[in-house]
């Protein structure tokens, strides 16, 4: 009789999560799925009837009879640059429909005519929250750093809708003159979401205790910002931390959210780790994944 083979030991099986290589684009698209304000900027995305439209279709349809196909055509001039579409964006201002008339001047603010970032900028200053918060908005999509002063008067506010626009805007310019400013409106629990997230958006190191003392905040939303925006310091930012500061502060701070109740929480302090170069970041960010 042939000698019987003895049984082999079956092999563990291999931990994907673990071994599975993971894309910028996987993590980036994991990140907007948990908060969708954060990370990369995703392509804006249009109707169909105005996606692939060259430049003539976008005009003939922002000068076409339907008002939603306007407003759209406007977003869209603004969002490829078109400089040509100025004149028929401008004539734009007067439409009877208002959102053709908001997507044509964040459009031509977006192409950085000086006439309607001076208007952007006067009404930084109106009495109604809701002017204020959408000239903010237009002044962050027109990426004209010489408002930022303006933003800074005009975030001497109060009110949380307009304080939260305005962060918004100051991270999206990037002028580094803002992070005294929002790591002052984070210390003092205003806004700081969105203070937190600018601060990273901007990636100065001038917030960094800001934003670890944010890293134990009540609300997930803050502690996650925190959290990413102090990876974001540290890839803008090399030498931003010293040996002491990194080892007893910041590693310690993020290795604690890793376990975290929040998984959003858990990936934004995950990939921050990565970034700082710790050996447990890969396997937290495969771990938080899986959450």
């Amino acid at each position: 009789m042939p000698a019987r083979k003895s049984a082999k030991s079956p092999k563990p099986k291999a931990d994907k999560k673990a071994q599975r290589p993971l894309s910028e684009e996987e993590i980036d698209k994991k990140l907007r799925a948990l908060e969708p304000r954060w990370g990369k900027r995703p392509a804006p995305r249009f109707a169909k009837e105005i996606q692939g439209k060259d430049e003539k279709a976008l005009l003939g349809l922002l000068a076409g009879k339907d008002p939603a196909a306007r407003a759209e055509a406007a977003a869209a001039l603004g969002a490829i640059s078109s400089k040509k579409a100025a004149p028929a964006l401008k004539q734009a201002l007067s439409d009877k429909f208002p959102p053709v008339r908001q997507a044509a001047a964040a459009a031509l603010a977006a192409l950085g005519d000086r006439a309607m970032l001076d208007e952007f900028i006067k009404a930084l200053r109106d009495e109604d929250p809701r002017v204020v918060a959408g000239a903010a908005a237009a002044i962050g999509a027109s990426g004209q750093k010489e408002a930022v002063p303006y933003l800074l008067e005009a975030f001497r506010t109060t009110n949380p809708y307009v304080g939260s626009a305005i962060a918004r805007a100051l991270g999206a310019l990037g002028d580094r003159q803002a992070v005294q400013w929002l790591a002052a409106a984070l210390k003092n629990n205003f806004i700081p979401a969105e203070a937190a997230e600018a601060l990273g958006l901007i990636g100065s190191a001038g917030g960094a205790k800001e934003l670890l003392a944010a890293a134990n905040h009540v609300d997930a939303h803050v502690r996650a910002a925190a959290a990413r925006s102090i990876g974001l310091i540290c890839k803008a930012e090399p030498k931003a931390f010293d040996f002491m500061f990194r080892e007893q502060m910041v590693l310690p701070a993020l290795r604690k959210l890793v376990a975290d109740q929040s998984p959003k929480v858990k990936l934004c302090a995950a990939i921050s780790l990565t970034e700082l170069g710790d050996e447990a970041g890969g396997e937290a960010i495969a771990s938080a994944l899986g959450d």
